[in-house]
This record gives structure tokens, C-alpha cells and sequence, in this order.
């Protein structure tokens, strides 16, 4: 099988670039491994198989960096290219809506929201066309995961809830230890 050689050549700014940009900063893994593909390129005693062992990557990546870089640039070889995928359906307006409607009064007559409850309420309000039970759920959990991760203050071994007007409330292990249960918030 004959070996590649396939010697880029970068301008000195370009060079000195990837240099600073594998030196400095913070990048992603696939970034940097992309930038010293490009350095290694620019070797002419360095054939594509040898530079994809050595950075632990197939020949074909090193072909694919190389190739993006001749044909749409330095940027463009570093950087990867937006994937398709299905895109948000509901925004971050929309979810706060979801949250302050699950936060405020429920209905006379009831004594929590239902999951139902909220989405016929989001579609009465016309903040959306449709919802199901299903996506009020999930917006409400991820919500609820996001506000309980930032009550919890963490200072040395003790993890502490602050409790209202941002207080402290009973460190997490010393009411483990009384037995009795943690404050409500």
C-alpha cells in the first residue's frame, strides 16, 4: 500500500496561530488534535499514516482536516460544522412561561396543577399551538433540577441549602445526623 505524503503549506501567521492555538486557550480535544494534524502536515517527512497514529486518529480524519483546510480554510478545518438534528420546539420564553404557571395559584377547586392542567393553560394562553402533559414534565424537571443545583452552596465538606431571602438553612449533614427531616424550601 503506498503511503501518502500530503505536505500542507501555511503561511507564517497561520503557523505561528497554531502554535499559540495549541499552546494557549482553552479548545476543545477535536480543536487541538485538528491544529497538530495541520503542524504535522506541514512536515514533509511525515506521511498521513504516520500522522494519524500519531495523534490517534483514522488516515481519513487527517485527509478530511487537510482537505477543509485547502478548500475553505484555517477556520473552517478546525472548527466543526454544524450538525442537523431536530431543532427546539419550545423556546426559553416559552419554558419560563411553563415554570411561572406551575408556580402560581392552581385553579379553584384544585389543589395542585396537573401536568394536563398546565399545558391546556399554555395553549388557553396561547403561549403555544400544542403541548402534551409529557413535554411539561420535561421542562419542569430539567427547571427543577437547574433551581435545586444552585440552592446548594457548597463550602468546604458541608453542602448547605440556603434557605428564604437566601439565608442559611441547616447544613444537609446535621440534619441527617438529628433525624430530623431538612426544611422545606
Amino acid at each position: 500500500m503506498a503511503k501518502h505524503r500530503t505536505s500542507l503549506i501555511l503561511s507564517s501567521d497561520e503557523h505561528t496561530f497554531l502554535l499559540n492555538f495549541t499552546r494557549k486557550g482553552l479548545h476543545s480535544a477535536r480543536e487541538l488534535k485538528r491544529a497538530m494534524i495541520l503542524l504535522d502536515s506541514t512536515d514533509p517527512t511525515l506521511d498521513n499514516p504516520t500522522i494519524a497514529h500519531r495523534h490517534g486518529v483514522s488516515g481519513a480524519t487527517v485527509e478530511n482536516v487537510q482537505r477543509r483546510y485547502r478548500q475553505e480554510g484555517l477556520a473552517r478545518a478546525l472548527q466543526e460544522a454544524a450538525r442537523s438534528g431536530q431543532p427546539k420546539k419550545i423556546t426559553q420564553r416559552e419554558e419560563a412561561y411553563i415554570t411561572a404557571i406551575a408556580c402560581s395559584q392552581p385553579p379553584l377547586g384544585q389543589a395542585r396543577w396537573t401536568m394536563q392542567m398546565i399545558a391546556d393553560r399554555v395553549v388557553e394562553l396561547r403561549y403555544l399551538e400544542a403541548i402534551s402533559a409529557e413535554s411539561v414534565r420535561l421542562v419542569l424537571k430539567k427547571h427543577t433540577q437547574t433551581l435545586a443545583v444552585q440552592a446548594v452552596v457548597h463550602r468546604g465538606s458541608q453542602r448547605r441549602l440556603l434557605g428564604e431571602a437566601g439565608r442559611r438553612a441547616r447544613s444537609v449533614r446535621s440534619s441527617a445526623r438529628s433525624g430530623t427531616p431538612p426544611p422545606v424550601l
